[in-house]
């Protein structure tokens, strides 16, 4: 990118100015932008204009992006102008050269809009838990976003409010079990079930697994199983989860560094 621009005309500061439009022009989710920080701390590109050339480097996790240049890190950031503190993600990366450190910030509430849903329910449909056991996900709104049978509905009422107490849970504790009963498949009769839930805060999810009593107290070490299988379950979850973040955001600043690297190289 630098040699073709330099063979058409365009000076050192029109080719920095050619790689801050890239930025603006990506989107990432509702909320989520690009930002150029100097790496004396003083902001070359943001989205907010109002912040170009604004000296950010007292901030706590300029500082840190500072020290690490390249990466993924979770910090809370309440800008000039903004009376709440909110929890964010950013992928950074550098042009030496420049001694530019670029980043792709988003808030936390966009997290779950960058997140392919299919790959999720893929990977949890394929867990075995036995004829009758499954695992779901479901919002702080109730509906069902990975399910067997009800994606898109919401939690069907129990004779136990499953979802009101996954959250009382999740203010003291991010992981709980629950017994209730349910009649499967439609019987008048009913058994007794045994919920795990974990919670994702950040997204305000239940991912939760949910077996009959009578499947895994004969032989007892079933049970035991099942929760070794949920803490796999919602490792991978977040793996899958922070790949496909790292990848979403990375992608543009990839490219730029190709670019540049090609130019240098005379390609």
């Amino acid at each position: 990118m630098r040699r073709e621009a330099r063979e058409a005309g365009a000076g050192e500061q029109q080719i920095r100015q050619m790689v801050i439009d890239m930025l603006a022009a990506e989107h990432i989710g509702r909320e989520g932008y690009f930002f150029i920080i100097h790496g004396s701390g003083k902001v070359i590109y943001h989205p907010r204009e109002e912040l170009v050339g604004e000296e950010v480097r007292n901030l706590d996790f300029i500082q840190a992006m500072k020290e690490q240049r390249r990466g993924f890190m979770e910090y809370e950031s309440r800008l000039p102008g903004e009376e709440q503190v909110r929890e964010k993600a950013l992928v950074s990366d550098v042009i030496t050269d420049w001694d530019w450190i670029i980043a792709a910030s988003v808030y936390w509430t966009d997290y779950p809009r960058l997140f392919d849903i299919n790959s999720l329910d893929d990977f949890i449909q394929s867990i075995d838990l036995g004829d009758r056991g499954y695992s779901f996900v479901v919002n702080g709104e109730g509906t069902l976003l990975v399910h067997p049978t009800l994606r898109g509905r919401s939690l069907p009422e129990t004779d136990t409010p499953l979802l009101s107490i996954m959250r009382r849970g999740a203010k003291t504790s991010s992981s709980g079990f629950i017994p209730y009963s349910w009649h499967p498949d439609g019987r008048d009769r009913w058994e007794k079930k045994l919920l795990h839930y974990i919670q994702l805060k950040e997204f305000d999810w239940y991912v939760a697994s949910t077996v009959y009593l009578t499947d895994v107290q004969r032989p007892l070490w079933r049970l035991g199983i099942f929760i070794f299988l949920f803490s796999i379950l919602t490792l991978i979850i977040f793996l899958i989860v922070s790949s496909r973040f790292g990848r979403i955001l990375s992608r543009p600043l990839d490219s730029i560094n190709e670019c540049l690297d090609k130019g240098e190289a005379g390609d």
